[in-house]
């Protein structure tokens, strides 16, 4: 907010005193918590409960990213959401993507596909060598964080063996979107091609 209800700038920042709440405007406040350094959150009620909620500290947040966070907060509530409670499903979703591995997936992907894949052995070979060569490696890390360097290092077997799986994460990458990272692009043969 930076009309006429707006209290704070950069400058009032630096010298209010230590731990004292003000209004910004907005329903944002600004607390001081010691020499060039403070706190935003956003006051609200809901359902006739207050609440407060943590915008991030000042200086690595500025005053504007903070007016632009109440006012998402206040887009929130007036769409009929708890901003807070939407944060934390937001946090939690982010945690458990964070711990999904290869080979969660991987299997996921091939129960959910293996009844349209028309060569039975291939498919076997697919999952076993993945099994085989690939997990110890590639679960090393979360998914979202994978590399071709990963999928290369992974084993000298792997070599053989990594065509399958760049296919196979090409093949699933929409399906596991926003979580996969495209390891190579090229695409190679996999089970229901034979």
């Amino acid at each position: 907010m930076t009309g006429k209800n707006a209290k704070l700038n950069n400058a009032k920042l630096k010298t209010l005193p230590l731990g004292k709440s003000v209004c910004d405007g907005n329903n944002l406040y600004f607390t001081r918590t010691g020499d060039g350094k403070g706190k935003f959150t956003f006051r609200y009620q809901r359902i006739g409960k207050k609440h407060e909620m943590g915008l991030g500290p000042w200086p690595a947040i500025s005053l504007a990213e903070a007016r632009q966070k109440a006012r998402d907060a206040h887009t929130a509530i007036h769409n009929a959401l708890d901003p807070l409670a939407e944060r934390r499903k937001a946090e939690a979703h982010r945690r458990k993507h964070e711990g999904i591995r290869f080979s969660d997936v991987a299997k996921r992907y091939m129960a959910s596909h293996q009844d349209g894949w028309t060569n039975a052995k291939h498919a076997h070979d697919w999952a076993s060598s993945l099994e085989r060569y690939a997990y110890a490696i590639l679960d090393q890390k979360p998914l979202s964080e994978l590399e071709t360097d990963d999928v290369l290092r992974a084993s000298p077997p792997l070599i053989f063996f990594s065509s399958y799986i760049c296919s196979f994460l090409i093949e699933f990458r929409r399906w596991l979107s926003p979580f996969l990272v495209p390891l190579l692009r090229t695409h190679t043969h996999h089970p229901h091609h034979q």
